[in-house]
């Protein structure tokens, strides 16, 4: 009796041991998991901070060049033809749209050319290109995340975010960057890919008021 006991102990023991490993496996694995999504959380509140950042900048600079409102005839003038906010939507915003379309277009045709401006090695040219691609894609009304992405300049663009030797530059790709994080998951995706967080988040103690 005794012997089979001590044999019935002995597969215990080894039950035991297969066990433990496959729980300690199991939470080695929920640790990891948990400390990956940690940090893409951590990832993506950065970028939204840096965002946000950006975001009052820019509206900043647009209450300092804003334009007058645009005025038309006969709506709420003394004397004049009364109209429907929704009447005079429709008569301003149509050509308005329009001519923004067109605008859009005629910049899209322009993505080559920004594109061999940012991948040459001239300095000039450089920021020029960089410039031009955190212009369209600081416009409100659904800016060409996609576009500028299908072109290949990400990787060149975070690149200039490690020239401390030019903070212009360094200035002009970091809003860059971090409008197009500001898009769809998967083109967030892109820019943490690149390896563009860490550097982000090194530019916000950056010794250049702008760059911050």
């Amino acid at each position: 009796g005794s012997v089979f006991i001590s044999h019935f102990d002995f597969i215990m023991d080894d039950d035991e041991k297969i066990f433990r490993k496959e729980d300690a496996r199991k939470q080695a694995f929920k640790k990891g998991v948990d400390a990956e999504e940690s940090r893409r959380k951590r990832e993506d509140e950065t970028l939204k901070v840096r965002k946000s950042k950006r975001d009052d900048q820019l509206m900043k600079r647009r209450k300092d060049v804003e334009p007058p409102q645009m005025q038309v005839p006969g709506y709420g003038v003394p004397g004049g033809m009364e109209l429907s906010q929704g009447q005079v939507q429709q008569q301003v915003s149509s050509p308005v749209v329009s001519r923004m379309d067109a605008t859009m277009q005629s910049k899209l045709q322009m993505l080559p050319q920004w594109t061999a401006m940012v991948l040459s090695d001239d300095p000039v040219r450089l920021l020029e290109g960089t410039t031009q691609f955190r212009k369209i894609l600081s416009i409100e009304r659904s800016p060409p995340i996609q576009q500028v992405i299908d072109c290949g300049v990400v990787p060149k663009l975070v690149s200039f975010l490690y020239d401390h030797s030019r903070p212009k530059l360094q200035f002009e790709a970091a809003w860059a960057v971090t409008n197009i994080a500001s898009g769809t998951p998967e083109q967030t995706r892109i820019v943490i890919d690149q390896q563009a967080v860490p550097i982000l988040v090194q530019l916000l103690m950056s010794p250049s008021e702008e760059v911050r």
